[in-house]
């Protein structure tokens, strides 16, 4: 069952309950779908999936687009932004 916990700021809920791994039922989705609508952030925490699970749950939502600056652009995913101060991201999937 998905559950919802407010952060500490004015807007946004953590997300219980959801496990991205095999990926999402349609009905959660739109759960996540109205709870994305209604407090404008959502943060699903200790996900385990790997790029291409991150990348496939990011196109149930729509079609991403590339950032604009190339070097910013996940090495075999141009679609993820590598966000982070360690350079992690950019290893190889």
């Amino acid at each position: 069952m998905i559950r919802f916990e407010p952060l500490d700021g004015r807007f946004g809920r953590t997300v219980h309950g959801v496990d991205l791994t095999d990926g999402i039922a349609d009905s959660d989705l739109q759960t996540l779908s109205a709870a994305l609508y209604d407090h404008c952030l959502l943060f699903l925490k200790n996900q385990k999936i790997d790029k291409a699970a991150f990348l496939d749950f990011g196109r149930k939502w729509g079609t991403p687009i590339p950032h604009v600056l190339d070097h910013l652009r996940m090495p075999g995913f141009p679609e993820l932004l590598g966000i982070g101060n360690t350079g992690a991201w950019a290893k190889k999937a």
